[in-house]
């Protein structure tokens, strides 16, 4: 039996559900997506929904099991009867708005201290006297005929923060300088405890012979809402370098900001590894390392260096190019930012304000997901979007979904990954086809040499242009120089579009186990598989395409007891397709010293941009 009831915290409201003349439940991609219901009211019981509008909450029950719960939103009251939908739980991650930083590479964000932003601590900052370059590095130069004072009083520097009242502190920096200043001037890293830059603790000095200083440095310190890095004149007289303008400067590059360590590569060179190319180097684990990912090796010291990682040879070995000779028991350092440990923050960060609600602050169901997210800067953004952006990135494996149930848990996991699958006869099947969204004839666009747009060959599907008598060619936008990578994109892109995805409508008063038992309507939800079994068995590739189908949405009609299956797309994302192309090709093209690269766009013709629209 299903109960409908509404409850103002855990008091059940009174007013007469049972007597409910429409009642669905939705899923959809988010999970648990509504509740809607029309209720008969008296004008005192319609008025009584009104006045608690915000603390009420819909909750469906069959057979003793929660199947449906969430917040009463959208009621549209009468003196007869209510309309009363409830969202569902992963509405509640769009309550409040969320600010912070987490991860940032490269220059973006940097900017020259001043004592405009602190007049007393960084009164002595004088950008005036130094020229400054921001590109694809950070270049401090000294200027040519300057006098500086002594002991720091015109200090020259860079400057980062995070996002204003953001909830994470910087904890991390990694970066890579080449410093050459005059002899007994300093090259410093402060960071601050304060927004506006107070409190300063020096993290790093490093005093100038007056030649070349080439280092990479991985720094943990305790969290600092700024940081600085500078160079400055301590030699105790004034100082006024010979030379022209950037014959003495401080370059940085290889930057990045980080507000976490939890998974951070912390271990040591096992054995001895000298200078070579594409060589092993032997280490306590690789856990947590990546082909492409920069490991700082040697942390601060004299030949330290960053190495990109261009193979993994088993626990303990990763392949890499090393300019300079190592030691056993050298640093091996990193940060990674993983898009789960970001996740896992969002429910408590939530329920820590609103703990009346639906959500959990539970992570039990946030699964791992092994990628390394290199920017990840969010302001004023709803932790439902923020979720929403990092299942779409997935690992880099896997795309991810991020659902709510009833039960309030944060679902964070490979797609599919504990669908079920469904067996229905189809007694009332409609079917659309269209040729909106076929391409069966795609060829690359990618980079040259010398900067200017490639084109490759078309990669035709020829199965696909007999069966519809006619080719529909779009392009691919390859981020890469390389013309074999290029190619591969462009087949795995007409993979995907040579046959056009029927659009189903299907309802069904019963579903089915794989064994053929009889199964509850509600078990079923958005990402399972349904099977439709009674369709022709020999009746061609189209059919086939409707056959077997995952889902995007359901609509359970509790007064009918029927089942509205919505479906979406068969076929696999393009992007994950196309990363496992890059991932193959990714090994080959580092031993070779050219950089694969990862296609951003794929570009149908311009009537055709639609994909694969639902009814």
């Amino acid at each position: 039996m299903i109960d409908l009831a509404l409850f103002d915290g855990e008091t059940r409201v009174a007013v007469p559900t049972e007597q409910a003349t429409a009642c669905t439940l939705a899923t959809g991609p988010r999970g648990l997506e509504s509740i809607t219901a029309e209720i008969p009211l008296s004008t005192i019981e319609a008025f009584d929904l009104y006045s608690r509008l915000g603390r009420l909450q819909a909750r469906l029950t069959h057979a003793g099991q929660q199947i449906g719960r969430g917040r009463v939103e959208d009621p549209s009251l009468t003196d007869a009867d209510a309309s009363i939908t409830a969202l569902g739980p992963w509405r509640e991650l769009a309550d409040l708005p969320y600010t912070a930083l987490w991860s940032a590479s490269g220059v973006e964000g940097w900017f020259e201290s001043s004592p405009v932003y602190n007049t007393t601590v960084l009164s002595s900052r004088a950008p005036e006297l130094y020229e400054y370059e921001f590109s694809e590095r950070i270049v401090i130069s000294l200027i040519k005929g300057t006098s500086y004072p002594a002991s720091g009083a015109r200090v020259g520097g860079v400057a980062f923060r995070g996002p204003h009242l953001g909830v994470r502190d910087i904890v991390g920096l990694e970066f890579r300088v080449r410093v050459l200043i005059p002899t007994n001037w300093l090259f410093q890293v402060n960071r601050y405890d304060g927004d506006d830059f107070s409190t300063a603790t020096n993290v790093l000095s490093v005093t100038s012979a007056g030649v070349l200083i080439d280092r990479a440095y991985h720094l943990l310190f305790t969290g600092s809402k700024a940081i600085e890095i500078f160079i400055l004149n301590d030699t105790g007289a004034t100082s006024t370098p010979a030379g022209e303008t950037g014959s003495w400067y401080c370059w940085l590059s290889d930057l990045r900001v980080v507000t976490a360590s939890t998974n951070r590569i912390a271990v040591q060179l096992t054995a001895n590894r000298n200078a070579g190319a594409s060589v092993t180097a032997d280490v306590g684990s690789t856990a947590g390392m990546y082909v492409g990912q920069r490991l700082n090796i040697g942390n601060g010291a004299t030949g330290s260096e960053w190495v990109t990682v261009e193979s993994i040879t088993n626990s303990t070995q990763f392949v890499a190019t090393f300019a300079t000779n190592h030691l056993s028991g050298d640093d091996v350092r990193a940060y990674k930012i993983r898009p789960d440990e970001i996740v896992a923050t969002m429910p408590a960060y939530l329920t820590a304000t609103n703990s009346g609600g639906v959500l959990s602050s539970s992570t039990a169901l946030i699964q791992s997901c092994d990628r390394d997210v290199l920017s990840a800067v969010w302001e004023d953004t709803t932790p439902a979007d923020i979720i929403g952006e990092l299942a779409e990135r997935g690992s880099a494996t896997a795309r991810f979904e991020a659902q709510v149930w009833a039960n309030g848990l944060l679902v964070f996991r490979p797609a599919g990954s504990s669908d079920q699958t469904w067996y229905v006869d189809a007694a009332d099947l409609r079917i659309d086809q269209t040729l909106d969204g076929l391409i069966n004839s795609v060829y690359p666009r990618y980079e040259g040499p010398d900067g200017r747009t490639l084109r490759g060959a078309n990669q035709a599907d020829a199965v696909s242009t007999t069966l519809y008598g006619l080719t529909r060619r779009g392009a691919v936008d390859a981020d890469t120089t390389n013309a074999t990578i290029a190619g591969q994109l462009a087949a795995v892109a007409r993979d995907q579009t040579s046959a056009p995805v029927p659009r189903v409508g299907l309802t069904v008063d019963r579903v089915y186990t794989s064994s053929g038992a009889l199964a509850p309507l509600e078990q079923v939800r958005t990402g399972d598989t349904v099977v439709i079994r009674n369709l022709p068995p020999a009746a061609g590739q189209a059919i086939d395409r409707i056959r077997t189908f995952r889902l995007a949405e359901t609509r359970l009609d509790l007064i009918a007891s029927t089942l509205t299956l919505v479906p979406e797309s068969p076929l696999p994302d393009i992007e994950h397709q196309q990363a496992a192309v890059f991932a193959a090709a990714e090994i080959a093209a580092a031993s070779s010293g050219v950089p694969a690269a990862l296609p951003t766009t794929i570009l149908a013709p311009q009537q055709n941009r639609r994909r694969n629209p639902t009814p």
